[in-house]
Protein backbone atom coordinates (compact mmCIF):
# COMPACT_ATOMS: atom_id res chain seq x y z
CA UNK A 1 0.00 0.00 0.00
CA UNK A 2 1.63 3.08 -0.56
CA UNK A 3 2.92 5.98 -2.28
CA UNK A 4 3.51 9.13 -0.31
CA UNK A 5 2.66 12.33 -2.15
CA UNK A 6 3.09 15.81 -0.77
CA UNK A 7 2.42 17.81 -3.91
CA UNK A 8 -0.70 19.93 -3.55
CA UNK A 9 -3.37 19.03 -6.10
CA UNK A 10 -6.40 20.44 -4.32
CA UNK A 11 -7.25 24.03 -3.51
CA UNK A 12 -8.04 25.17 0.02
CA UNK A 13 -11.66 25.83 -0.95
CA UNK A 14 -12.05 22.12 -1.64
CA UNK A 15 -11.28 21.06 1.90
CA UNK A 16 -7.58 21.48 2.58
CA UNK A 17 -6.67 24.53 4.62
CA UNK A 18 -2.96 24.19 3.78
CA UNK A 19 -0.78 22.90 0.95
CA UNK A 20 1.18 20.71 3.38
CA UNK A 21 -0.28 17.21 3.48
CA UNK A 22 0.56 13.54 3.01
CA UNK A 23 -1.45 10.88 1.27
CA UNK A 24 -1.13 7.17 0.66
CA UNK A 25 -2.62 4.73 -1.81
CA UNK A 26 -5.43 2.53 -0.48
CA UNK A 27 -7.79 -0.07 -1.91
CA UNK A 28 -11.49 0.64 -1.43
CA UNK A 29 -13.47 -2.55 -0.88
CA UNK A 30 -15.74 -3.90 -3.59
CA UNK A 31 -19.33 -3.25 -2.60
CA UNK A 32 -18.53 0.02 -0.84
CA UNK A 33 -20.43 1.87 -3.56
CA UNK A 34 -19.77 5.47 -4.55
CA UNK A 35 -17.83 7.40 -1.94
CA UNK A 36 -17.44 11.15 -2.24
CA UNK A 37 -14.15 13.01 -2.13
CA UNK A 38 -13.23 14.14 1.42
CA UNK A 39 -15.09 11.28 3.10
CA UNK A 40 -13.53 9.87 6.25
CA UNK A 41 -12.34 6.30 5.60
CA UNK A 42 -11.88 3.32 7.91
CA UNK A 43 -9.74 0.21 7.38
CA UNK A 44 -11.55 -3.12 7.52
CA UNK A 45 -9.72 -5.47 9.90
CA UNK A 46 -11.96 -8.54 9.90
CA UNK A 47 -13.52 -10.86 7.36
CA UNK A 48 -12.77 -11.40 3.69
CA UNK A 49 -12.30 -7.67 3.03
CA UNK A 50 -9.64 -7.28 5.75
CA UNK A 51 -7.04 -4.72 4.70
CA UNK A 52 -9.42 -2.86 2.40
CA UNK A 53 -11.10 0.46 3.16
CA UNK A 54 -14.66 1.78 3.21
CA UNK A 55 -16.43 4.85 4.54
CA UNK A 56 -15.91 5.31 8.29
CA UNK A 57 -18.89 4.81 10.56
CA UNK A 58 -18.48 4.83 14.33
CA UNK A 59 -21.21 2.16 14.56
CA UNK A 60 -19.38 -0.35 12.33
CA UNK A 61 -17.82 -3.44 13.94
CA UNK A 62 -15.43 -4.58 11.21
CA UNK A 63 -12.56 -2.21 12.02
CA UNK A 64 -13.83 0.65 9.87
CA UNK A 65 -15.25 2.25 13.01
CA UNK A 66 -11.73 3.65 13.48
CA UNK A 67 -10.89 6.52 11.13
CA UNK A 68 -7.77 5.94 9.02
CA UNK A 69 -7.75 8.97 6.71
CA UNK A 70 -9.71 11.15 4.30
CA UNK A 71 -10.44 10.08 0.74
CA UNK A 72 -8.74 12.42 -1.75
CA UNK A 73 -10.88 11.56 -4.81
CA UNK A 74 -14.43 10.38 -5.43
CA UNK A 75 -14.51 6.62 -6.12
CA UNK A 76 -17.04 4.04 -7.23
CA UNK A 77 -16.35 0.57 -5.85
CA UNK A 78 -19.66 -1.10 -6.55
CA UNK A 79 -18.63 -4.34 -8.25
CA UNK A 80 -14.85 -4.29 -7.86
CA UNK A 81 -12.19 -2.85 -5.57
CA UNK A 82 -10.66 0.49 -6.52
CA UNK A 83 -7.24 1.96 -5.73
CA UNK A 84 -7.49 5.56 -4.53
CA UNK A 85 -5.45 8.22 -2.72
CA UNK A 86 -6.19 8.97 0.94
CA UNK A 87 -4.94 11.87 3.04
CA UNK A 88 -3.30 10.83 6.31
CA UNK A 89 -1.83 14.18 7.34
CA UNK A 90 -2.83 17.78 6.79
CA UNK A 91 -5.00 20.69 7.86
CA UNK A 92 -8.62 20.47 6.73
CA UNK A 93 -11.73 22.65 6.85
CA UNK A 94 -14.03 20.71 9.17
CA UNK A 95 -17.18 21.77 7.31
CA UNK A 96 -15.93 20.09 4.12
CA UNK A 97 -15.12 16.66 5.62
CA UNK A 98 -17.84 14.02 5.23
CA UNK A 99 -18.32 11.87 8.33
CA UNK A 100 -16.27 14.04 10.68
CA UNK A 101 -17.09 13.56 14.36
CA UNK A 102 -15.18 13.83 17.64
CA UNK A 103 -13.97 10.22 17.34
CA UNK A 104 -12.48 10.95 13.92
CA UNK A 105 -10.64 13.95 15.34
CA UNK A 106 -9.10 11.65 17.98
CA UNK A 107 -8.30 8.84 15.52
CA UNK A 108 -6.67 11.13 12.97
CA UNK A 109 -4.14 12.75 15.26
CA UNK A 110 -1.91 13.73 12.30
CA UNK A 111 -4.78 15.82 10.90
CA UNK A 112 -5.90 19.22 12.10
CA UNK A 113 -9.48 20.39 11.57
CA UNK A 114 -10.20 24.11 11.45
CA UNK A 115 -13.23 26.33 10.80
CA UNK A 116 -13.39 28.17 7.48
Amino acid sequence: MGYLDTVADITPTEGLASDHFSKISITVSSGAGTIEKLTVMGRITSGAASGYYKAYDNDNTDGSQVAAGILADKVTATSSSVVAPMYVHGTFYNGKIIGLDSNVEEDLDACVFVHE
